[in-house]
Order: C-alpha cells, then structure tokens, then sequence
C-alpha cells in the first residue's frame, strides 16, 4: 500500500520536478494524500478534504475560484478553467 506520509528525498524531488517550469511564471500548489490517511477513504472524502483546505488557505477568494471553475468546466471551457486557477 502507497505510504501517506509526505514525499521526503527522490520521492520528493520527483514529485516537484515537473512543477518547476510552471512554478517560474505561476502560483502552484500541489495536492497530495494527506499524511496519516486511514485505509478506506473514499475519492468524495479526499476532494471534501482538499475543497475544506482550498477555502481555508485562500478564504472567500478560494470559494469564488472554486465555483468559477467549477461552472467553466461544466460549460467544456476547459482552458479558461485552467486559466482562473
């Protein structure tokens, strides 16, 4: 079973390699399992998680962003989507 904890060493450094080209011009937060994940979480209980961490980091803004993004996938505007994040 994958380990929760967080990504220390090669794991680490693999993990945030392929983010660096987009960390030069942006903003970019990675999302992973959160350390001491119990056995039997569900998808719905993870995105619940990262949706509560998402509004606690970037408060109101982070909502807003959410919903935005949200409605703009709904509407297949997949770039503009991506752009708003």
């Amino acid at each position: 079973m994958p380990s929760s904890a967080n990504p220390r060493g090669l794991e680490r450094w693999a993990e945030l390699r392929p983010l660096r080209p987009l960390a030069r011009r942006f903003n970019v937060y990675a999302f992973g399992r959160p350390p001491g994940l119990k056995r039997g979480v569900t998808m719905a209980d993870l995105a619940a998680h990262h949706a509560e961490e998402v509004a606690r980091q970037f408060g109101e803004r982070g909502r807003a962003l959410q919903r935005l993004h949200l409605e703009l996938v709904a509407a297949g505007r997949y770039r503009a989507a991506s752009a708003v994040l």
